[in-house]
């Protein structure tokens, strides 16, 4: 394809997603700027915007991730390279939006690209157990973890997995070994008690929800958790005064 050819199929894109964009008032504009010489096309500028462009087309229109790649591909010969780091863009943009399982599909595609970094497994991992994809994710935070071992996002995160699994006595395992690599969480105490509650062990979540409280005092659905499971070991009071706690702590963020 010649570069006069390129540069109009990619004026023609450019214009077909600056329209649909200026529909959803944008007001993004890159009409009229005449900086480049006519007949030459800067491959390396163009992918400077090229993944905005495609997650407008992607968002806009609803295509394939994968189609809209391929089809840019046939035009422009990106390489694997380039479309790895397309895919992983678009997985966070995806991500930050809420849209779990198109991060999920985007930064597989960027994995099988050859960019399995440390950061996209971790991320790919979190989209999945976001999307409900439990033994995806576990699979992808155990590999975050041979990349790094005792990473204390990827075990608080493995944790989590296991626990949303229900699969406690794992969850308790790596959430332990979490609160070693992090020993100022109390939420992974609050979630080590939860697990030790879904087994009825009910001393050893009184342990974890107190030890939850003392760590970050002013957190209320820790003192609630306490409070449900000192009422279920018969101490009243106690679990009266956490109660009172949560109500405290709930009327000051009402007034904040």
């Amino acid at each position: 394809m010649t570069n006069e050819r390129k540069k109009e199929v990619k004026n023609s894109v450019v214009d077909v997603n600056l329209s649909m964009e200026e529909k959803s008032d944008k007001g993004v504009s890159v009409k009229g700027s005449g900086s480049a010489k006519e007949g030459s096309f800067d491959k390396n500028s163009f992918l400077v915007g090229f993944d905005y462009v495609m997650h407008a087309t992607m968002v806009v229109s609803g295509k394939l991730l994968s189609g809209a790649v391929n089809a840019y591909n046939n035009v422009f010969s990106i390489d694997e390279k380039e479309k790895s780091q397309i895919h992983e863009n678009l997985g966070k943009k995806y991500y930050k939006r809420g849209e779990y399982a198109k991060a999920a599909e985007a930064l597989e595609l960027a994995v099988e690209e050859g960019r399995g970094t440390l950061q996209v497994n971790y991320l790919l991992g979190k989209a999945y157990f976001q999307s409900n994809q439990l033994d995806k994710a576990i699979q992808c935070f155990e590999k975050t973890l041979s990349m790094a071992p005792g990473n204390k996002d990827a075990l608080y995160q493995l944790g989590s997995t296991y626990l949303k699994a229900k699969n406690f006595d794992k969850a308790i395992e790596v959430l332990n070994e979490a609160s070693l690599a992090n020993p100022a969480s109390g939420e992974i105490f609050y979630k080590i008690g939860i697990a030790h509650d879904r087994k009825g062990e009910n001393d050893q979540a009184i342990a974890s929800f107190k030890k939850a409280t003392e760590l970050e005092p002013e957190v209320a659905k820790y003192y609630q958790h306490l409070g449900f499971s000192l009422q279920s070991s018969g101490d009243a009071t106690e679990a009266g005064k956490c109660f009172k706690k949560v109500l405290e702590l709930e009327a000051n963020e009402d007034l904040e």
